[in-house]
């Protein structure tokens, strides 16, 4: 039987299973065996919205607490966690601390790296962070959770392209410097109909439209 100290070492070490997340171990995290202490803030900060296949970086915070030193357990719904940071590991695809990291100015921090699925949709980021007062026990300690909402988008056209990618694209025939009028040539698919160009600065985008 493993002592409350011996239990508290054990989990200095990183944990999984615990972020939080409702579709692993019951949505459980930190609080379930580190109780007694000042209650941290926890966020996860990083792009909301993002590219399919795209690695994007977060930032783990946690705020308050015993401002003595903290761990993590990241979990996500899809997509692939990396340990960027070093420090931390993955653990069963979770990104987790190799020991309790010292807060600086009252902050612990974390940073991790998530590369996101190769299609659009959406997915969602769960975090958890244990303030620990580092006495080697699970008393005086108090956990907290987090998640963070992540939108996967499709790439937006780039302009100068038609908007599928099975049409061919525009082309430049000529353009005129002093004048900045420009010239420009589309060859549509057979049987295409219901044309649109949009033209223009990006803060005032006009359109010219024609059928047939």
């Amino acid at each position: 039987v493993l002592s409350g100290t011996q239990m508290a070492l054990a989990y200095g070490s990183g944990i999984s299973g615990r972020s939080g997340n409702p579709a692993t171990n019951q949505g459980r995290y930190c609080s379930t065996c580190h109780a007694g202490g000042v209650l941290p803030t926890v966020a996860v900060v990083g792009p909301t919205s993002v590219a399919p296949g795209s690695t994007n970086s977060y930032e783990f915070r946690i705020t308050g607490g015993q401002r003595i030193a903290g761990g993590l357990d990241v979990s996500v719904t899809s997509g692939s966690l990396t340990a960027s940071d070093p420090g931390t590991y993955l653990n069963l695809g979770e990104v987790t601390h190799s020991a309790p990291r010292p807060a600086i100015n009252n902050v612990v921090s974390f940073v991790f790296s998530w590369t996101a699925p190769p299609t659009p949709g959406a997915a969602t980021i769960y975090a958890a962070g244990n303030s620990v007062n580092f006495d080697g026990d699970r008393s005086g300690d108090a956990a907290e959770k987090t998640s963070l909402a992540v939108t996967i988008t499709a790439a937006a056209t780039t302009p100068g392209e038609a908007s599928r990618q099975s049409l061919p694209q525009l082309k430049v025939d000529s353009y005129n410097k002093l004048t900045g009028n420009m010239s420009l040539s589309y060859g549509p698919a057979c049987a295409a109909t219901n044309h649109n160009i949009q033209f223009g600065p990006l803060t005032a985008v006009s359109t010219y439209g024609w059928s047939g």
